[in-house]
């Protein structure tokens, strides 16, 4: 549910709320108990509408800016660390009104775009992102063919083909739409025949929050 449906909820739920308020205040006043007992049922119901919708809508701008200062974190350690200067900055505004980028050359020369699909996140919500596969995995006989929705809003689940004998480690990279790194995935062992195919689980860790990701990189890992 996302949250234009939630604010919606929460408006309706007010309005129910006023209509259960009038009914028993004209039924208390009048002493009429069928104006009374179905404006305080009215008003019981839309009041925990109201609180059920406005949790659900905290909750949803917590986890958000839960991934937000994730990100933030992220590149802060990476500057400390490696002595390289990232910068940062996220403005919600900009990000809804901003054209999307065509993610041709999004993570590099390196890589090659092969499709986009959705994930689900922490909310349930689905979150359509790009996959780039690094080019010499791609010389290998690897394939990227389908991206496929899990209830595991900690998988991404990856159908590939493989072309050619394979015999390595795989490992999945997520980015946010600045490009900066938000995690990476545990790595797969692959010892595959040519013409085989397979769906390859790749899971993350609990503090990557799948509502900001933009895109990831397949990779092969030495």
């Amino acid at each position: 549910m996302n949250l234009l449906t939630l604010y919606l909820i929460v408006i309706f739920s007010i309005a129910l709320s006023i209509v259960g308020i009038v009914l028993l205040i004209l039924g208390l006043t009048q002493k009429k108990q069928k104006l009374w007992l179905p404006g305080a049922i009215v008003l019981f119901i839309s009041l925990a509408l109201c609180i059920m919708s406005i949790f659900i809508v905290v909750k949803k701008i917590v986890n958000k800016a839960k991934g937000k200062f994730h990100i933030k974190q992220i590149i802060e350690k990476r500057h400390d660390n490696k002595g390289t200067t990232y910068y940062y900055n996220y403005n919600d505004e900009e990000d809804e009104d901003s054209e999307e980028e065509s993610g041709d050359n999004l993570a590099g020369e390196s890589f090659t775009k092969v499709l986009s699909g959705n994930i689900i996140d922490s909310e349930g919500d689905t979150i359509l992102i790009k996959t780039f596969v690094q080019n010499n995995l791609i010389d290998k006989g690897i394939q990227v063919e389908e991206i496929r929705k899990t209830e595991n809003n900690k998988n991404i689940s990856l159908h590939i083909i493989f072309d050619k004998n394979f015999k390595g480690k795989l490992k999945l990279n997520v980015f946010d739409q600045d490009k900066a790194e938000l995690g990476y995935s545990n790595i797969i062992e692959i010892d595959q025949k040519a013409g085989m195919a397979s769906y390859l689980d790749f899971k993350f860790k609990e503090n990557v929050y799948f509502s900001t990701v933009n895109y990831c990189t397949l990779i092969e890992y030495e």
